[in-house]
């Protein structure tokens, strides 16, 4: 998935959704708010680049997709490290988490 497909996938997982309609008519599609009314309209956080944004989206996993889901799907995305050592799932990157997230919530898409 490029960069851009996995903020949106990520995004739309959290609670952003498109605004296709504003105030002063159609929309080019480019902007996200949040659902259920409310109107704050925001840049999609740069969740492949950003580990401040993926600690956030990794708080909304629930127990059964953390482990060994999300755990599993990160430990995957690093260099082959022996079992016991677990260093490459404390240091993956931001680009790895938001892989591995949206392996986990079966959101990746390779064509994209």
């Amino acid at each position: 998935m490029t960069p851009e497909a996995q903020r949106i996938a990520i995004a739309e997982s959290v609670g952003f959704r498109m605004i296709t309609e504003c105030d002063d008519g159609p929309h080019d599609g480019r902007l996200f708010g949040f659902p259920a009314g409310k109107t704050l309209e925001q840049e999609l956080p740069d969740y492949p680049c950003d580990l401040n944004a993926m600690h956030e989206v990794e708080k909304i996993l629930t127990d059964d997709q953390a482990f060994p889901g999300y755990y599993d799907a990160l430990a995957a995305t690093g260099k082959p490290i022996p079992d016991y050592d677990q260093r490459h799932i404390m240091c993956a990157t931001a680009a790895q988490r938001a892989e591995a997230y949206l392996k986990t919530i079966n959101r990746w898409d390779d064509s994209k």
